[in-house]
């Protein structure tokens, strides 16, 4: 390993005297080129020790000359390499799942974890002729939402800060992704920004609102039928999902409603424990297993237990799951427990993602995440490249889109269970 981090800082080292000149030692593309060396052998420290995967010395010099090549070295990461971050499998094919994040990522990650930030409350999607972005949903109560002059499908083509008595230059998000857009129009809650608005090929007046602390909002109950309850979870990925559904689960308790669609189609997952958290809402039993993380070759029952606290809240609660094939990791591990504890799953079979990644700050200012383990259900299994099985197969009809065929066939059957 010393050999191979030694070897990483001489090639940064000397892209950088190539670059700018032995005379600019001290230049801050210099400085730059040394960040990305340190955070090259910090990753390479951690394929090394803590991956699931064991690699040979020659395996780990092949996976540093690959990510070096493809995405450190020089001043500007390329594009076309990393579209803002490092997709590490296509040097490391052993982890399917490892990811570099650049430092402008690792923060807006961040920011989603805590689950709010400064901005206008809405979330937006890419133009096809990357012509700018387009809203998908104004944030219930969010600025953008009460403000009253956006709805979903418009055009945002440009934004910029407004301050008074200073020139408002537009940024065109002309080319721009989503993550890119999004940086541009959060801010400090309390500023203004501009928004440059197309609405069916009409250009609008320029938009200004007041940027406030927004809450993401990743569910949303409601009565679907009467007498059942709907729980939609569209992310696991802030700290305060599993708050918020003891939330709905206690108003439900209060209005009666025992009997709950819990609809996790297109929820990529997220934060482990946020799923563990809420399926031990619904545990049959105190100290009741809901998975076992392995790492490194460990075997069955050596791994990390985590056990439901104590017998769950809402334990006796008639549970419908609802899955696609977008359902993975974090959403996986809430519908296996919960069909092992009785519920029914519809839709189709789940994604198939049982590892766990672990993620490392580098001193790059990015993060590094890659997979130390695999997680197995009560029942042994991992839904790693397997999935979950649902009870009853149900696939949306294109033709309808009107209808939702799974909700439909879920709420049938709460309604003949007795």
């Amino acid at each position: 390993m010393y050999r191979r981090v030694l070897a990483a800082l001489s090639v940064f080292c000397f892209s950088a005297l190539l670059a700018v000149g032995s005379s600019a030692q001290n230049s801050p593309e210099v400085t730059v080129v040394s960040q990305r060396a340190g955070a090259l052998a910090e990753i390479m420290t951690e394929i090394e020790k803590n991956s699931f995967y064991k690699l040979s010395e020659k395996e780990l010099n092949d996976v540093q000359e690959c990510i070096a090549a493809r995405a450190f070295i020089g001043f500007e990461i390329k594009k076309d390499a990393l579209k803002g971050d490092l997709k590490v499998p296509s040097c490391f094919p052993q982890d399917k799942r490892a990811m570099y994040f650049s430092p402008e990522v690792t923060r807006d990650l961040g920011e989603a974890r805590v689950g709010h930030f400064g901005g206008i409350g809405m979330s937006i999607g890419p133009d096809k002729e990357m012509r700018g972005v387009v809203i998908k949903e104004l944030f219930e109560g969010a600025p953008a939402e009460r403000d009253g002059r956006l709805k979903a499908g418009d055009l945002i083509t440009a934004a910029a800060d407004f301050v008074e008595g200073r020139e408002l230059k537009l940024v065109p998000f002309k080319g721009f992704d989503t993550r890119k857009a999004a940086s541009v129009m959060r801010g400090e809650p309390g500023t203004i920004v501009v928004l440059e608005v197309w609405r069916d090929g009409q250009k609008l007046p320029l938009i200004a609102i007041t940027r406030e602390d927004v809450k993401i909002k990743n569910v949303k109950a409601s009565e679907t039928s009467p007498g059942i309850g709907y729980l939609k979870i569209d992310s696991f990925d802030s700290f305060s999902v599993a708050t918020d559904v003891w939330d709905a689960l206690w108003n439900f308790k209060n209005k009666g409603i025992k009997k709950v669609i819990v609809d996790l189609r297109k929820n990529g997952g997220g934060l482990m424990n946020a799923a563990i958290g809420i399926a031990s809402l619904f545990a049959p039993e105190e100290g009741v297993l809901v998975l076992e993380a392995r790492w490194r070759g460990q075997k069955a029952g050596e791994g990390q237990k985590y056990p439901a606290m104590e017998i769950g809240f809402f334990y006796g609660f008639e549970v419908a799951v609802l899955i696609d094939g977008l359902s993975a990791s974090a959403s996986e591990i809430l519908a296996g427990s919960l069909k092992i504890w009785g519920a029914k799953i519809v839709g189709v079979k789940s994604y198939g993602k049982g590892s766990i990644q672990t993620q490392r700050s580098l001193s790059d200012g990015g993060t590094f995440s890659f997979t130390t383990g695999l997680y197995y259900l009560a029942d042994g299994k991992t839904p790693e490249d397997g999935g979950i099985e649902p009870h009853f197969v149900i696939e949306d009809d294109p033709r309808t889109p009107e209808v939702d065929e799974a909700l439909a066939v879920a709420v049938g059957i709460l309604m003949d269970s007795k």
